[in-house]
């Protein structure tokens, strides 16, 4: 299955929500001249402050916006518990009495 590509997934989101490129370049600080050619499918990187602030515009994830997926994070409760934690933290807690005032 091909990805869906980052010009297409930017496209929707444009019109989903009815706005221009002057606006949406309004809106992250991102030149309107960058947005055409991101919209065009011209560019194949883009500036990770780009793709940072138009996620933050759009709020969605940096993986929604490049890929066209919502990231299954899952459940916790699958991972494999018995060596989740060896060797990454080791962790002590103390129980402390606060002094008594005289």
């Amino acid at each position: 299955m091909k990805p869906v590509q980052f010009h297409i997934v930017l496209k929707e989101l444009i019109s989903k929500q009815k706005l221009t490129v002057r606006v949406l370049s309004k809106g992250t600080k991102i030149p309107a001249s960058t947005l055409t050619s991101y919209l065009a499918g011209k560019k194949h990187s883009y500036a990770a402050e780009h793709i940072l602030a138009l996620a933050e515009f759009f709020n969605v994830t940096t993986d929604y916006l490049l890929t066209g997926k919502t990231p299954n994070a899952g459940d916790l409760s699958q991972l494999p518990m018995e060596s989740f934690f060896d060797g990454i933290v080791r962790l002590r807690i103390d129980r402390v009495k606060p002094e008594e005032k005289k």
